[in-house]
């Protein structure tokens, strides 16, 4: 079994807010918060670190399901739409993730760090992907 920490970061979101306005934006984020609500399972929990990127404290029972699952929450918010106005928003987001044996031991800031840098990657692979990260 896993644990994981993913952090989600929306491609181009600034670029949104200046075309649209920030109640465009706002709307967004909450139209994307209920879609990943959706795929995430019951224990998973979902918050804002600021801005537009989010945190995922989750659990898998190994490094494939828990690519699968973030692959799904990428996926989800890449088929969302959003009506504003008379305008479609669509976004993508990019995710990284770090991931621990559970029973190995266990340093939260460790893990934020790691999945920082595997968001980095992420965003700098081509965006709208996810890149996990192994902590020994």
């Amino acid at each position: 079994m896993l644990l994981a920490i993913a952090v989600l970061d929306i491609d181009y979101f600034k670029r949104l807010n200046d075309s649209y306005g920030h109640p465009a934006g706002d709307e967004v984020l909450k139209c994307m918060v209920r879609e990943i609500t959706r795929v995430l399972r019951k224990g998973d929990i979902l918050g804002r670190l600021g801005g537009e990127e989010f945190g995922i404290l989750l659990h898998a029972s190994d490094e494939r399901a828990l690519a699968g699952i973030l692959e799904r929450v990428r996926d989800r918010v890449e088929g969302l739409v959003t009506k504003h106005d008379e305008a479609e928003l669509r976004l993508t987001v990019s995710i990284g993730a770090s991931f621990r044996e559970r029973g190995k031991p266990l340093c939260l800031e460790s893990m934020l760090d790691a999945a920082d840098e595997a968001l980095y990657r992420a965003k700098n692979g081509g965006r709208n992907r996810v890149e996990l990260a192994l902590l020994d």
